[in-house]
């Protein structure tokens, strides 16, 4: 079983808070133009899923790491396939 870690971002616009969603290259071999959340595998270098998810949203997003506040960690989901 493979593992991945995935971040449900949530930014603050105008005083409400938004789920921010991210839309897959249309040119990628798995899942191309797909709605999702920043997520990929848990490298070997990663301490745990958090640090994967932080990784990979900075890199997908754009963003640093200082700006990533984890509120809470989701539950554990486990899939046969891709998920």
């Amino acid at each position: 079983m493979k593992k991945s870690a995935f971040m449900l971002p949530l930014i603050q616009e105008d005083g409400e808070t938004h789920v921010l969603f991210e839309v897959r290259a249309k040119t990628l071999r798995i899942q191309p133009g797909e709605i999702c959340f920043p997520d990929g595998r848990v490298d070997e270098e990663d301490r745990n899923e958090e640090e994967t998810a932080i990784r990979e949203t900075c890199e997908e997003l754009g963003v640093k790491k200082t700006d990533v506040e984890i509120a809470a960690p989701l539950d554990v989901l486990v899939c046969r396939t891709s998920c």
